[in-house]
């Protein structure tokens, strides 16, 4: 007998329920829809592409005062002229500090044992709490007078490094107007032998033409030739010149190597050098100058510094005598004892400390042979400096009116010169002068411009150089800044 399957139905063990939930709202999603189709396209129909930042404009295109202004703000050596006279106010308040008495505190907390090797009762038990509070106040009351001096020669020091960032920048803003003369010159050069290399390039093909037609002697165009190729080098030289003032009044002024490339160019320069001034120097105006230079003043504080160094040698001979007070509390807690017990002190002292050293081995006395040489050759640098620079000064007043009159000579000679040139052009148009007198009175005018601009730099040049040795113009510093400007 076959059994048949019984198929019996199985529950499940979880039945899930279906919560019916509301439609989502058509509106949000639209409008999250559109965001997110239409944002990228948006986007990029209203972003532009970035524009590449312009340079800023290259200070070699102002003029002559706004160059030096630019130096007086980022000059590398007047900044770090500027961080030494902060180290000259931090040694002025180290100087000083000698005027305020010295506080000092000393604590001191320990365990002690006083009986280490009779351990009968626990070695914890044994230790003695220990601690001590030290404060003393010491004030110097006579130093030999090495104290007044001492603070006077970092007084010194400080007004000497404010007088050495004058002189610095006096030096800076000559040797900007030095370069900057120079360098109109050479461009000045520049453009003259590029006119005369035009000028000879345009006969040059002239004389081919005539050469190739049969109506000029080979001997003109080799001529016109070599006068060509004779310009070409000194062309070269005078460009290389150019680019090495240019890197030097970059230096001069601050500019930032990396915009190099973009600001060292010629056309930022003047068309032309400036005229010089027209006031005769005065001897005995430039005599009361020279003693106020800061050069002057600074020489002269080199000697007070001196003098201050032997009063603090000097001082070795004399006793020293100090105050001091003193306050000392101790407690101590004897693990015997019981807390009522306690034993604690407190001790006050005051009193005065005097100490002389008698004898040294003659080391004061060394120092102070040492310290008088010092203070002989600082006077002696100052006559030195006052005769070097009063020579100069004669030198400089002479050359001066001599340029003016060779100056003046210079343009009557290039005046005569284009009169000459003017004269040799119509009449080698006409036939009736050769083309080798054309150029040789071609070659006198440039030479006669080129002498003319190097006799106005040369005056240029000296008038920098008395004003830098009268310190003019006068320069104020502001201390509290260590801001400089120009009187």
């Amino acid at each position: 007998m076959r059994l048949k399957p019984t198929h019996t139905q199985t529950q499940p063990l979880f039945t899930p329920t279906f919560i019916p939930h509301p439609p989502p709202p058509i509106l949000p999603l639209l409008v999250t829809l559109s965001i997110i189709l239409f944002t990228p396209h948006c986007l990029t129909a209203t972003t532009s592409p970035p524009q590449p930042t312009p340079d800023p404009p290259s200070p070699l295109s102002k003029d002559l005062p706004s160059l030096i202004e630019h130096a007086l703000e980022h000059n590398l050596e007047l900044q770090i002229t500027r961080k030494e006279i902060e180290k000259a106010v931090g040694a002025q308040i180290q100087a000083r500090s000698v005027r305020y008495p010295k506080l000092s505190l000393e604590s001191r907390i320990e365990l002690r044992d006083q009986n280490l090797f009779n351990q009968s009762p626990p070695p914890i038990a044994g230790l003695d709490d220990y601690w001590i509070i030290h404060l003393y106040i010491h004030h110097p009351l006579y130093s030999g007078g090495a104290n007044p001096n001492k603070i006077a020669i970092a007084n010194l020091h400080h007004s000497n490094q404010l007088l050495l960032l004058e002189e610095k920048t006096q030096d800076l803003i000559a040797q900007i107007k030095e370069t900057y003369y120079t360098l109109i010159l050479r461009n000045l050069e520049i453009q003259a032998q590029e006119q005369a290399l035009s000028v000879l390039k345009k006969e040059i093909a002239r004389q081919q033409a005539l050469f190739d037609a049969g109506q000029s002697p080979r001997f003109n165009l080799l001529r016109t030739q070599v006068a060509y190729n004779n310009i070409i080098p000194e062309l070269d030289s005078l460009k290389n010149d150019a680019y090495r003032l240019l890197l030097h009044l970059a230096q001069l002024i601050g500019l930032p190597h990396h915009l190099y490339p973009s600001h060292l160019k010629l056309s930022h320069l003047p068309p032309s050098l400036p005229s010089p001034p027209r006031r005769p120097p005065n001897l005995e105006s430039l005599t009361t100058a020279i003693q106020k230079r800061a050069e002057k003043k600074r020489l002269h504080n080199l000697s007070r510094i001196a003098s201050h160094q032997i009063a603090i040698e000097r001082s070795a001979l004399y006793p020293k005598i100090d105050a001091f007070v003193s306050t000392r509390t101790r407690h101590s807690d004897p693990p015997s004892t019981r807390p009522s017990f306690f034993q604690t002190t407190q001790e006050i002292a005051f009193g005065i400390l005097a100490r002389w050293d008698i004898f040294d081995g003659f080391l004061a006395q060394g120092k102070i042979l040492q310290a008088q040489a010092q203070a002989d050759i600082a006077a002696t640098q100052e006559t030195q400096w006052l005769q070097h620079t009063h020579a100069q000064a004669r030198l400089l007043t002479s050359e001066i009116l001599s340029l003016h009159y060779i100056l003046q000579k210079q343009q009557q000679n290039v005046s005569l010169a284009k009169q000459a040139l003017d004269l040799a052009q119509d009449s080698h148009a006409h036939g009736q002068l050769s083309l080798l007198d054309l150029l040789q009175a071609n070659l006198d005018f440039t030479r006669a411009r080129l002498h003319e601009l190097k006799s106005l730099h040369r005056l240029l040049v000296a008038y920098t150089q008395l004003d830098r040795l009268i310190g003019h113009p006068p320069i104020h510093i502001h201390p509290s800044s260590l801001k400089i400007s120009q009187q």
